[in-house]
């Protein structure tokens, strides 16, 4: 099975935090301005304060024996607890590891730690390291100093404590003089010279504790063996003698390991890993694969295998070059997110990576060639050579350090910049070696190329590749995201394809996962448990407003521009997310088909002014007819060097951008507000995918599955539940359990298949969902599947929620009673009722008031009573489960009122035979299961219900 890294993870038990010490609740509110939505940050930030300062443990060691005797994992990877133990870098200490992957900001982690530990005195000076690199210090200087001193310092200390908000926090360097309540930001440079500036001071006993945090931690790292026996730490020789990284890594640990007044250290890294092997400390895990799943990084796909179309021969260098810039133009175009104007917001880059300058060099020079040649298709076929080879230089910069700084730092400073008049804004591909990595924080990487496997023969040097690719643009609004969501191509050789398939797929944590998915097949028994649930749509209401006169300026873009596209080379591509055939003489669209629609466009819309002026001395005094707007596209096409009577895709949508701007614009403009809008069926066939980590299984996660799963599941469910049996037949078997025994189901129906996993198999006829696999991710969801599964007769079918996107609920509260907080969830469980087959199940008792109630619900023409289920901790009380409650109880007698006023024939007609529904909803905790159970098996449920008036049957 693969190394997943969440099983390998040092987890903090909060809930043991002696508040105290430390009450998370007084800065709580100050951390969720901070991270915002990103929750992994504010996990992060709870769980490294509670392992620093809330007295659950002495040491690392402490926290890693608590984990080895839970997790299997890191029981299987180390050969014994003491062998484990053993691995420690920092065993005496409060130490650990924060894994971040790069570009979901990990400084901001930093920065709270430091700030929140100084302002609750729980230290006096706070040293944060980083690696010999100008470009990480200063970038976390900045960072730091906007949220100590700038604006959002200013809203983060509104939500502190009175008590803590006038508290100063000092931002110094080794120059300073070390006063108490500051944050130090130093490189490890400071630390060998330490006799030479203020970080001896820093570390003055008498002064007292120092808490260093230690970013890009894997440096100091680097050096140790997590193998063998026990860490390697032989670092007592010649180190002070030697120069440059290795020195610098190896007295890094060796400072912090010596030093007395570092009691506590956490260091934090995107990467990991001491070449392959996974760090023994980490104890916040946020991984690559975690950052795609929730869209906070870009995709990764890499080229596994490139095949030309006419040949199966190796590619040529120079054909590799031409595929890497064929790639880079898709991304200029697929990823420039134009404004509403036609400016792009980013200008997608290509970064070539090296093992030494000279490859670098070499390279950069050869493909300069290359792109003059591609470039002869957008100039003039008399441009000289030589000229094309001057534009092509002013794209490419090679970042070795041997070359002057001038003749690249500034370039590379803002290679965010789109416009080419300005410095940087005409680079566009980077020729560089592995150290351009670390503190670089751009966004506009859309490509890597590793010239060669050792570049990319490690998790820790695949981790810092990718890292230069990952992060998402800033400036593109997220809502453009949707449309469409960016990727960094990995345009590797084949060769070492296999390699780096298998290393991708660990670092990025490809590893087993579970899948919960609807059945599809009509043919398979439990479909028929499929069901419609219906939701309001919440439609915007609109208002017309004046336009002001800076809105209704002309800021038509006046020429336009068109790209070349080769029709001459086709691809077969094998990704490592599958196989994709690339014919660039596809999809394309003839100029006759393209003037057709703009023409009709034009034709049908009223101007109130008839001249147009598109550039280049192009200029009409009437509504351009199809022979106006097709002189434009040539004359585009002609200053492109496009032949032919065909364009790309891309083109035309360049052509439609282009004529658009010239349409009219409304004096008006509409203002959207939400308010209630139509009825909508949900089917659950449209319900999304879900997952988890098939590692999660034997902590407080579980799984369910029908003794059918075999017809059931797909092939990847099926592989997944083969590793972890470690064979089919393990599965077949599950536990014997002895008679007579007490257990939390019903063994007579439902199968605990491994010892060591929380994944069950349940009789199909009792298994009435139309999921194939349903994700329980917490105990009190597995206690409430249990239930479900034990009083199966009484229900039609039920589905488990996901967590988001298929049946939403806003609500909203005042945190605290004076923030008011928006957010929305997916109620967990949805079940369905058939009230006539339900009323056969439950005793007959003319004193039953619940029966009572049901017949009456049911003279008045309901169906299907359908509860809707939100399922909570016992000691779950606070205002958002609370406004839940409220929100969900308003928005589904909201439903019922609807249904009962909605015609059916005013639904789509696949959703009219369902609208005799009656909906429940209910936040129902563990101590409630009991009482709730046996009010279904009573009938008395149906007081849970709200019956509209004109139901006929009263309240």
């Amino acid at each position: 099975m693969r190394l997943a890294l969440s099983e390998h993870t040092l987890d903090v038990n909060e809930r043991r935090c002696d508040v105290e010490l430390f009450d998370w609740s007084e800065v709580e509110d100050y951390v969720l301005m901070l991270t915002g939505e990103r929750d992994y940050q504010f996990h992060a930030i709870r769980d490294l304060m509670v392992y620093l300062w809330g007295g659950v443990y002495e040491n690392v060691t402490e926290l890693a024996r608590e984990n080895y005797a839970r997790k299997s994992a890191i029981q299987q990877r180390f050969h014994s607890e003491a062998h484990f133990l053993r691995m420690l870098p920092l065993p005496d200490r409060l130490s650990g590891v924060c894994h971040l992957a790069t570009g979901t900001g990990k400084s901001y982690v930093m920065f709270a730690v430091a700030h929140l530990s100084l302002l609750l005195g729980k230290v006096q000076r706070v040293l944060v390291l980083g690696p010999s690199s100008t470009v990480i210090e200063e970038g976390l200087r900045e960072k730091f100093k906007e949220y100590l001193y700038g604006a959002r310092g200013a809203e983060l200390k509104a939500k502190l404590p009175e008590r803590l908000r006038h508290k100063v926090i000092r931002l110094l360097n080794c120059n300073d003089f070390i006063e108490e309540s500051s944050i130090v930001i130093e490189n490890i440079n400071a630390i060998y010279t330490r006799e030479r500036n203020g970080i001896g001071d820093l570390f003055d006993h008498n002064r007292g504790e120092v808490l260093v945090l230690s970013d890009e931690v894997h440096h100091a790292y680097s050096h140790l063996t997590f193998s063998g026996d026990g860490v390697d730490y032989d670092f007592d020789g010649d180190d002070v003698g030697r120069q440059g990284d290795s020195r610098d890594e190896r007295l890094w640990m060796k400072f912090i390991r010596e030093e007395q007044s570092i009691r506590r250290h956490i260091g934090f890294t995107g990467t990991p890993y001491n070449v392959d092997e996974y760090f023994p400390d980490v104890i916040c895990n946020y991984s690559i694969r975690d950052a795609i799943d929730e869209k906070i990084i870009k995709r990764i796909d890499a080229i596994l295998k490139t095949e030309a179309d006419d040949g199966d021969g190796e590619l040529t260098r120079t054909q590799r070059f031409e595929q890497i810039i064929a790639t880079h133009r898709e991304n200029a175009v697929n990823y420039a997110y134009r404004d509403p104007q036609g400016r792009r917001r980013v200008k997608p880059i290509t970064i070539f990576i090296h093992p030494t300058q000279a490859a670098a060099r070499n390279n950069a020079d050869e493909f300069v060639k290359v792109l003059a040649v591609a470039l002869r298709g957008e100039s003039d076929d008399d441009t000289p050579l030589s000229v094309l080879e001057g534009r092509a230089r002013e794209m490419v910069i090679t970042v070795v350090s041997q070359l002057g700084e001038a003749e690249y730092k500034q370039k590379l400073e803002q290679i965010e910049e789109t416009d080419p008049d300005r410095v940087g804004g005409r680079v566009e591909f980077i020729f560089a070696v592995n150290k351009l990595s670390e503190g670089w924080d751009v966004d506009n990487v859309f490509q890597i190329v590793p010239s060669e496997q050792r570049v990319f023969n490690s998790k820790l040097l695949i981790s810092q590749v990718l890292g230069r690719g990952l992060r998402l643009p800033r400036q593109v609004p997220a809502a453009e995201f949707q449309r469409r969501y960016p990727t960094v191509t990995i345009t590797n050789h084949e060769r070492f394809a296999s390699h780096i398939q298998e290393l991708l797929d660990e670092v990025t944590e490809c590893e087993l996962r579970l899948s919960s998915r609807v059945l599809t097949d009509p043919e398979q028994k439990r479909h028929k448990h499929h069901f419609t649930v219906f939701n309001l749509e919440y439609m915007p209401a609109q208002r017309l407003e004046d336009r002001t006169p800076k809105e209704l300026e002309d800021t038509a873009r006046r020429e336009l521009s068109l790209t070349p596209s080769s029709e001459k080379l086709g691809l077969k591509v094998t990704y490592l997310q599958g196989t994709r055939h690339f014919e660039l003489s596809k999809d394309f669209f003839t100029v006759d088909q393209i003037v057709l629609d703009i023409e009709r466009r034009f034709r049908n819309t009223v101007f109130e002014s008839r001249h147009f002026d598109f550039g280049g001395g192009v200029v009409f005094d009437d509504v351009p007819d199809a022979d106006a707007i097709e002189r434009v596209i040539r004359r585009a096409m002609d200053k492109a060097g496009i032949e032919g009577d065909r364009l790309s895709r891309e083109n035309r949508q360049a052509i439609d951008l282009h004529f658009y701007q010239f349409l009219p614009k409304s004096r008006k403009k509409v203002i959207r507000e939400n308010k209630q809008g139509r009825l909508i069926g949900v089917p659950t066939q449209a319900m999304q995918q879900s997952s988890t980590r098939a590692g999660s299984l034997d902590h407080d996660v579980a799984a369910f599955i029908s003794e059918d799963y075999a017809g059931e599941l797909g092939a990847d469910n099926r592989f997944a539940l083969h590793e972890l049996a470690g064979g089919q037949d393990q599965m077949e078997l599950g536990i014997d359990i002895p008679a007579g025994s007490r257990t939390e189901f019903d063994p007579a129906h439902i199968r605990q298949v491994l010892p060591t996993r929380r994944l069950y198999a349940v009789n199909p006829s009792l298994f009435r969902t139309p999921q194939g696999l349903v994700i329980a991710r917490y105990e009190p969801e597995r206690q409430f599947v249990f239930r479900l599964i034990e009083n199966a007769r009484l229900i039609g079918s039920w589905v488990k929620s996901p967590d988001s996107g298929f049946y939403g609920l806003d609500y909203e509260y005042w945190k605290a009673g004076k923030d008011r907080v928006r957010r929305s969830f997916n109620p967990d469980f949805f079940i369905r009722i058939a009230l006539a087959d339900y009323l056969l199940h439950l005793p007959e008792d003319p004193k039953n008031m619940g029966v009572q109630r049901l017949r009456e619900i049911q003279d008045g023409g309901i169906e299907d009573l359908i509860l809707v289920i939100e399922i909570k901790h016992d000691d779950d009380d606070s205002e958002q489960s609370r406004a839940k409650a409220d929100y969900g109880r308003q928005h589904f007698e909201a439903v019922n009122a609807r249904l009962r006023e909605t015609n059916p024939v005013d639904l789509q007609p696949e959703y009219r035979n369902d609208t005799n529904q009656l909906y429940g909803f209910r936040i129902l905790r563990p101590g409630e299961y009991a009482s709730w159970f046996g009010r279904l098996k009573t009938g008395l449920i149906a007081f849970d219900l709200d019956v509209p008036e004109n139901n006929g049957t009263g309240h």
